[in-house]
């Protein structure tokens, strides 16, 4: 009994013999040399996140962007929300008693909204992230960092795994934090946030759960039945995208193997262990790069091939069915995600003025209101409670026309009235003209008010002479008579 067995026998052990078996490995590391848990194998991200569809493929919310559609539409509408101009406005009424609307470049906001959130991302990336967050997570979260005078300071995005709604069971102090460095009191069944996840990340390895007020969380649910917890897509839809990630995979796994199907390699009696040894042996010479080679087979062995013709699974049809449907999920034209077959009458521009009104504007909407909320809102207290100002986007350029119907457009506007020259000069990225009259708006001649009252004496025309008749002159019948 060597020592290895004496050690078996003093633990309880019966005195197996460990002849003939692999040496132990031994490592300080418990990540595997051959799958990286930087980039980790499909089996390990079954085992911590994603639920298994009908198709037997797991779906969560990091794998569903290995669906090329799926990640065209994400991309696709994060991209074009994070591209708007996002400026603060401010509401007014003028002497006539009209809404007016300008923007607020001096506001002190103006520049953390609409150029830089916080001091390591632009608006940009924040709200393309954010996006991303809301179309694939149940919800997307942005916290508010305040000063010492409740003032806002940066915008942070948060990881929506680490970042979920609760309602408070007793009241709860909060103590002063970097985000928020004042204390504050939290009333019982308040609606807070739980989170961990901030800038202490990148130092340590695990941090500590905080709650972060509603007021200072900027969070937008997606599809959501009581209007606080919001429903993965993901979630919803993973038949959908389990189907198109199991077609991927068949048509990467046929190819990888230069579209030779599989096939029985029949081997002679042979012992249990030559049995596997031999099935490697075969995979190895003739799989990956080794495909198309001369094989030379053992004494006795027959290899039978199985066709497999990807035409008779509808492996096509079943791809282009399958990205119609998550364009239609996403409400994104298909022909934007690469459907080149897709049949209709909409041409481009009307296919672009769809995905604006059905897949941009119901987000930018949310996102208008979640920010009114929250960085400008109504106190009701003092001379003003109502805060006069918002947050929105400008599609102008998104929707911006042919250069014919700009033409049309614009001249039609001069010449009635409602623009003037330096309204069409804004309107095609040119500077103003600094002249009075360029700000002067045009009026045909031959039009007028309709409470007018019409007096064909007073409106005639000046005489030759230039004297123009008088109001009360007598009629040329009553000089007659």
């Amino acid at each position: 009994m060597n020592a290895a067995e004496r050690n078996l026998v003093s633990m309880g052990m019966p005195p197996v013999s460990l002849r003939g078996m692999a040496p132990i490995e031994r490592r300080s590391s418990l990540e595997n040399p051959s799958t990286s848990l930087a980039y980790p194998a499909e089996w390990l991200l079954d085992v911590f996140s994603g639920s298994r569809t009908d198709s037997g493929v797991r779906v969560s919310e990091m794998t569903a962007f290995q669906c090329s559609t799926f990640l065209s539409c994400v991309d696709l509408i994060a991209g074009s929300i994070s591209t708007l101009d996002m400026h603060v406005y401010e509401r007014s009424v003028n002497e006539r008693g009209r809404l007016v609307n300008r923007i607020a470049y001096d506001h002190e906001l103006y520049e953390t909204v609409s150029c830089e959130p916080n001091d390591e991302m632009t608006q940009t990336v924040m709200i393309k992230a954010f996006m991303c967050h809301c179309l694939a997570w149940p919800a997307g979260a942005i916290e508010i960092q305040r000063n010492a005078g409740n003032g806002v300071v940066a915008l942070w995005p948060r990881n929506p795994n680490k970042t979920k709604p609760f309602r408070l069971t007793s009241a709860t102090r909060l103590e002063a934090a970097p985000w928020r460095p004042f204390p504050v009191v939290l009333a019982a069944g308040t609606l807070a946030y739980k989170t961990t996840d901030n800038q202490d990340d990148i130092d340590s390895s695990e941090s500590a759960e905080r709650i972060v007020p509603a007021e200072d969380m900027i969070y937008i649910p997606g599809l959501s039945f009581d209007g606080r917890i919001g429903q993965s897509v993901v979630s919803l839809a993973r038949n959908v995208l389990g189907l198109a990630l199991a077609t991927e995979k068949f048509g990467a796994k046929y190819f990888g193997n230069f579209a030779k199907p599989g096939g029985i390699l029949e081997l002679p009696p042979v012992a249990p262990g030559q049995r596997e040894q031999s099935k490697q042996s075969w995979i190895e010479a003739q799989g990956g790069e080794n495909s198309h080679r001369v094989a030379v087979m053992p004494v006795g062995a027959k290899f039978t091939a199985i066709s497999n013709n990807p035409e008779e699974s509808q492996t096509i049809e079943t791809r282009k069915h399958v990205r119609t449907d998550i364009a239609a999920m996403m409400h994104v034209p298909p022909r934007m995600v690469g459907d080149v077959d897709s049949k209709g009458k909409s041409n481009t521009e009307q296919e672009a003025r769809e995905f604006v009104q059905y897949a941009i504007e119901p987000w930018t909407s949310l996102i208008r209101q979640e920010f009114k909320r929250k960085l400008f809102p109504h106190r009701g207290v003092g001379r003003t409670p109502k805060n006069r100002f918002f947050v929105d986007f400008d599609f102008s350029k998104m929707l911006r026309p042919d250069a014919a119907s700009r033409e049309k457009f614009n001249a039609s506007g001069r010449q009635w009235g409602y623009l003037s020259a330096n309204d069409v000069r804004a309107n095609e990225g040119l500077n103003p003209i600094d002249e009075p009259w360029a700000d002067e708006y045009l009026i045909p001649v031959n039009m007028t008010l309709a409470t007018t009252p019409v007096n064909p004496q007073k409106n005639m025309l000046p005489a030759a002479d230039g004297t123009k008749p008088a109001e009360d002159a007598p009629k040329e019948e009553d000089v007659a008579a």
